[in-house]
């Protein structure tokens, strides 16, 4: 437990995605994809909370975010998931989240520019944003809002190797409830192919919507 007490989120850790039940997890929505929850509440002082320093569970609570994307023609949810603060410079904030967000089902090199994307902030307050930056290899995008001064940065230490076994922690945000979710597991070894100097595999267990 000692680099969850340090660390936190490990930003570079492709998780173990898993669908969670209904039998297994009393309080998901199933009627509602988006709000399906993994591991434990934040509020609920079980599980990964327990071992998780003061300091660190503050940090994962102020630094998460739930980013959604909406179709403007009919206001109709396309997806949501979760981002972290990356940047807060004087005039923008930056959350880095999964490419998914604007990313075409049926044509991966497909991007909606076009959609409507809401971040809801760690006090619950949502604002408009948009897509400034996406990688479609590594399936990730950056979503900038206009400065919001209350906000923090994740703490990341980029120098730091993390080797194979070491427990680490996953953390994911509900849109429209805000509630925050963490689960742990642990770091196999590196995947083979194209990306095995960039991308580490977790077992964390966690919905496919808040990959």
């Amino acid at each position: 437990a000692g680099d969850m007490k340090r660390e936190g989120v490990r930003t570079r850790s492709q998780t173990k995605k898993q669908k969670a039940s209904t039998s297994s997890q009393g309080n998901s929505l199933p009627d509602n994809p988006f709000e399906e929850e993994f591991g434990s509440l934040s509020d609920s002082g079980q599980g990964v909370w327990t071992e998780l320093s003061k300091e660190v569970a503050l940090n994962l609570a102020g630094t998460v975010v739930s980013i959604a994307s909406f179709d403007d023609g009919n206001n109709k949810l396309f997806f949501a998931c979760t981002g972290i603060i990356t940047v807060n410079t004087p005039k923008t904030t930056s959350f880095l989240t999964s490419l998914s967000l604007v990313r075409s089902i049926d044509d991966n090199s497909k991007i909606f520019h076009d959609m409507r994307i809401e971040v809801r902030l760690p006090d619950n307050k949502i604002e408009s944003g948009w897509l400034q930056f996406y990688d479609l290899k590594h399936n990730v995008a950056v979503i900038n809002i206009i400065r919001y001064h209350s906000l923090q940065v994740a703490c990341l230490d980029h120098q730091r190797q993390i080797e194979s076994q070491s427990k680490v922690v996953a953390v994911g945000r509900c849109f429209n409830s805000g509630k925050l979710m963490a689960t742990a597991g642990m770091l196999t070894d590196n995947p083979r192919g194209a990306y095995r100097e960039e991308l580490a595999i977790s077992t964390c267990e966690i919905t496919m919507v808040h990959c």
